[in-house]
């Protein structure tokens, strides 16, 4: 008689997985594939770049999985969103750079406008994540890494090995550019 993946806990897939077992790490794909899918669209600048991303993630997660315990499981979701953010980092960085850090303007000349509470309005958010897209890397990044993934300006600069005031300029960037963009779409 053959297992039910599906309905198998977190703490024996991964176990399974740990012995390479091909089953448990489709039900650990087929379990969590949604969840990594949204970040892996947040960080990249095309539906192309997020599926690498979520594929490369997975593999990623797959081949650390010996990293990962817990007495409960509970941990499971945070652990592999770890790895997926990093992966997601590292494969931004690496592909941009040298454009990855440029930054236009000082920190003074950007204007914080609150026309549009990005996460308190109506959008969809399938809508905040196709203008996210629209970003450039580091300002995308920074963003997913400060409003979405709770990382503080200092962890950002610290993680992504650039000043404080770099990640204060491409967060008033992003805010303002994504203000602009979801405004003209709501017009439309």
């Amino acid at each position: 008689m053959s297992k039910n993946y599906s309905k198998i806990n977190v703490i024996e897939l991964v176990s399974l997985c740990k012995k390479k077992d091909a089953n448990a790490q489709k039900a650990i794909f087929d379990r969590y594939s949604p969840h990594v899918l949204t970040i892996c669209r947040r960080y990249a600048g095309s539906e192309q770049d997020a599926e690498d991303l979520f594929i490369d993630g997975f593999a990623r997660a797959f081949e650390r999985i010996e990293t990962f315990y817990s007495n409960t499981g509970a941990e499971f979701y945070s652990w592999l969103k770890t790895v997926v953010i990093n992966n997601c980092l590292n494969t931004i960085k690496t592909n941009n750079q040298r454009q990855f850090f440029i930054v236009d303007g000082p920190l003074e000349e950007i204007v914080d406008n609150e026309e549009v509470d990005l996460f308190e309005d109506d959008f969809l958010p399938e809508q905040l994540t196709s203008a996210m897209q629209k970003l450039s890397p580091l300002t995308r990044t920074v963003f997913n890494m400060y409003a979405i993934d709770g990382f503080s300006c200092k962890e950002i600069s610290t993680r992504m090995e650039t000043s404080e005031d770099t990640v204060k300029t491409c967060l008033s960037k992003a805010r303002k550019s994504l203000q602009k963009i979801l405004l003209e779409n709501r017009k439309v």
